[in-house]
């Protein structure tokens, strides 16, 4: 996958997950990755390989 195929607003599955969260949304793009927020308000990003949209 690459980053065009997620926009901006997605609801997206962090396949890896972090700290227990998995749920996010895409909220922009850092070059070939893509830009996520979890329902906690942090943000990191993300290789379009590790989401999948929900």
């Amino acid at each position: 996958m690459n980053p065009d195929d997620f926009s901006v607003g997605d609801d997206v599955r962090y396949i890896p997950g972090h700290r227990g969260y998995y749920s996010a949304v895409v909220v922009g793009y850092a070059g070939t990755r893509l830009v996520i927020e979890f329902y906690s308000g942090l943000r990191i990003s993300a290789w379009p390989d590790e989401l999948e949209r929900m």
